[in-house]
């Protein structure tokens, strides 16, 4: 027997028989401003968002997702009585580390960190040095962009733009322009004083909406995000076009199954649901993190 305080919880085994539950990845990174020589970086990982440093130009991967395949993973999946199809765990969820999804975390006889699926962090430790930056970013980022486009897009942009939160929209929109379906989060992280970049309120970037506005469920989203922020419907068209004339910011018109996505990471938190399949993320018009996906 397994002792008690790593046994699968009975809500978990009910949630689970039921095939109920959901779930979502991690990818983390706690600095420590303390050091003489640059920052210092712990690295934790669940699942298959990825964080990324740029050094020099060059990218160094400080993480490697979670995949069945992966032949560790494989094997605890199958010890644990589950199988791997389709590059799948149970030919459904694509990922073999997560929080949550208690259907596969079902097996009584196995500890919480010997499971199908387990949230055990891989961990690791880096340097943030002056002339690198971090890049934290879920996997919808990389459907489209390999880690060395996604580095060598952004490295580019901050040549030219002083506006990192603008560097980020804009990888965004040049990750669906690519043709990425999935889900989008991406945090930039850079080494200098940022106290002259405060914002007293959260900023505010609407998306295209005219094109878009015969689908009622992306005009519903369009016009909460808007209110949320202070702003009538008629307000946040009028500010997108505002800020499409005077060239602050021109989204890549996109069409994805009837939506445009124009994400704003100013700053975020690394976590994201991974649904079994992936999804496609509902629009949003906020100069914020948005995050939910496998």
């Amino acid at each position: 027997m397994c002792p008690s305080s790593l046994r699968v919880p009975l809500v978990d085994r009910l949630r689970g028989s039921l095939g109920g539950g959901s779930g979502c990845t991690a990818v983390f990174v706690m600095v420590d401003t303390s050091t003489s020589d640059g920052f210092g970086l712990k690295i934790g990982n669940i699942g298959d968002s990825r964080a990324l440093l740029c050094r020099g130009g060059q990218t160094i991967a400080l993480t490697d997702d979670h995949k069945p395949t992966n032949e560790k993973e494989r094997r605890r999946i199958l010890a644990a009585g589950g199988f791997v199809e389709s590059a799948r765990v149970d030919g459904q969820l694509a990922l073999s580390r997560a929080m949550g999804d208690s259907q596969y975390k079902t097996n009584i006889q196995l500890p919480a960190d010997q499971q199908k699926v387990i949230a055990v962090p891989d961990m690791s430790v880096e340097k943030l040095g002056k002339d690198d930056f971090l890049l934290v970013c879920c996997d919808g980022i990389f459907e489209s962009f390999t880690n060395e486009e996604t580095v060598r897009f952004v490295h580019e942009k901050l040549k030219t733009c002083d506006d990192p939160a603008m560097v980020m929209a804009l990888l965004l929109d040049a990750v669906l322009a690519a043709g990425s379906k999935d889900n989008m989060t991406a945090l930039l992280i850079l080494p200098t004083d940022g106290t002259s970049y405060h914002r007293d309120q959260e900023e505010f970037l609407p998306g295209i909406f005219q094109e878009h506005r015969a689908n009622s469920s992306f005009t519903e989203a369009y016009t909460r995000d808007a209110r949320a922020h202070g702003y009538t419907l008629e307000e946040a068209i009028a500010l997108h076009e505002k800020n499409a004339t005077s060239g602050y910011y021109r989204p890549t018109p996109i069409q994805s199954r009837g939506f445009l996505f124009p994400f704003l990471a100013a700053a975020a938190a690394g976590l994201k649901d991974d649904d079994e399949e992936d999804d496609i993320p509902p629009p949003s018009v906020v100069a914020s993190m948005q995050e939910d996906d496998e």
